[in-house]
């Protein structure tokens, strides 16, 4: 992973309304864009689907550092209210 000044971005959303229509791809490609202009090292994103997972590696160049299957997440209760969801959530620089 680098060292200095990263960008976190935990969350991005795209209105299912313009899905395919690369609305998607080019907000994270703006990310990208303002990151380095901004002067950070890195940008770290947490994608939680497939799809953004994609616009992040073949996009924009990120590397997945890490990932976690969602049935794996405990609720403050206890409870695992994604059991037998088969999603994940992933950390991309």
């Amino acid at each position: 992973m680098a060292t200095g000044k990263a960008l976190h971005c935990p969350m991005g959303g795209t209105l299912p309304s313009v899905n395919g229509k690369g609305a998607g791809k080019a907000l994270r490609m703006r990310a990208c864009e303002v990151a380095l202009e901004r002067g950070f090292n890195t940008l770290l994103v947490e994608p939680a689907h497939g799809a953004t997972r994609h616009i992040w590696t073949k996009y924009c160049g990120g590397i997945v550092r890490g990932e976690a299957s969602s049935e794996t997440f405990a609720s403050k209760a206890g409870d695992f209210p994604l059991k037998g969801s088969e999603s994940s959530v992933s950390v991309v620089e």
